[in-house]
């Protein structure tokens, strides 16, 4: 299998992963296997159990009219646009191809109203900080504006009891079939203060712990458990596709170096609007693997869903005909000296005829006469 080279992405350890297109979505090589298979992002799989997209789509179109409002270039450029429902009440009418390219041309033009109005400007914020709290910033001195600085600095204090093992580490999961980078792994670097520690806060604490950083205002625990339980610490470090037939993979211990939690991950939740106060959040990591898993099943059953085609018709005269001969079978074997009247017997051959028109013959006329005669 070959990929475009555009659609390839570097990771920040060097990997290289080929992605769709379209979906974006990585290819994986499972274990076992040499043909690539496309897995789903990790941080989307537990969308497939619930999500708000109402209210998503909501907030998004608010900003889109917005955005549009306050442009009323790109309004325009919009307007002049055939893009339509396929129903083709323009004049000329459309071909497919044409409605296709016009569409992409929209799409441009509404990532062009909501960038106007900063409807990334928190995810954007979140990316400076994931980046400046990467081993060897100090702080973000000199890179993060003055507003953020304050985020830094709350991340290193929430993590000052925890060892950074490595960050960035990309994940495959051929259980679930999704893949992505987690930020950080923690441990407590006194595995038996861990240990004292894990007793005294009646949450495990030992070993190496995947973790994420969030910088939004809501924390979604259902979803980062699934995230984390049900791609990253169930999962093998990818290096990428096998070479000369060996995979190159690696377990998180092997990674690692030494024993890593699977029941415990961390999320540091550090809110660009200042609340809730900066926190580290314990995850429950079998509970997450346990929903990925039923994510994993509901996605594959939507996938299959859209692969089902249309059966074969079933012939309903074949069928109709059928019921019909039996019909005339049990109305001929009824009609005797004490049974049926031929009156009874007339009346009940013209519900049938009734009732089957489009399957009766001549044959069935004759049948009647000869039962009549």
């Amino acid at each position: 299998m070959t990929f475009d080279p555009l659609v390839e992405e570097r990771m920040a350890d060097g990997v290289v992963v080929p992605r769709d297109p379209v979906s974006q979505n990585p290819f994986i090589v499972p274990r076992g296997k040499e043909v690539p298979e496309l897995y789903g992002r990790a941080s989307s799989l537990a969308d497939f159990l619930a999500k708000d997209i109402f209210g998503i789509k909501k907030w998004e179109m608010r900003h889109l009219a917005i955005g549009f409002g306050r442009r009323p270039d790109l309004a325009a450029l919009a307007g002049v646009e055939t893009y339509n429902t396929g129903l083709n009440r323009l004049h000329p009418p459309t071909t497919p191809e044409q409605n296709k390219e016009s569409g992409k041309r929209v799409d441009l033009l509404i990532e062009r109203a909501l960038d106007h109005v900063g409807i990334h400007e928190k995810a954007d914020a979140g990316t400076v900080i994931h980046s400046a709290t990467e081993p060897g910033w100090a702080a973000g001195e000199g890179v993060v504006p003055e507003e953020w600085r304050w985020m830094v600095e709350a991340y290193h204090e929430l993590t000052a009891g925890l060892v950074e093992v490595s960050t960035e580490v990309f994940v495959a999961n051929d259980v679930t079939k999704t893949a992505g980078t987690f930020d950080c792994g923690y441990m407590i670097e006194d595995q038996e203060l861990a240990r004292q520690l894990s007793e005294a806060l009646a949450v495990d604490l030992t070993g190496t712990m995947v973790g994420d950083k969030k910088t939004g205002k809501n924390v979604h625990i259902g979803d980062f458990e699934v995230q984390l339980g049900g791609t990253y610490a169930n999962g093998d470090v990818y290096l990428g596709p096998p070479i000369d037939g060996e995979h190159q993979r690696l377990t998180l211990e092997e990674f690692f170096g030494g024993p890593v939690n699977r029941k415990t991950g961390l999320i540091v939740h550090v809110s660009t609007t200042k609340a809730p106060k900066p926190r580290v959040l314990p995850i429950d990591l079998e509970r997450g693997h346990r929903l990925g898993v039923l994510a994993a099943q509901v996605r594959d059953g939507r996938n299959e869903l859209d692969k089902i085609g249309m059966p074969k018709k079933l012939d309903h005269a074949k069928i109709a005909a059928a019921v019909l001969d039996r019909e005339l079978d049990r109305l001929f074997s009824s009609h005797g000296p004490h049974d049926m009247t031929a009156d009874q017997l007339r009346a009940a051959g013209l519900a049938l005829h009734t009732r089957f028109k489009a399957v009766w013959k001549q044959t069935h006329t004759d049948q009647m006469k000869e039962a009549l005669s």
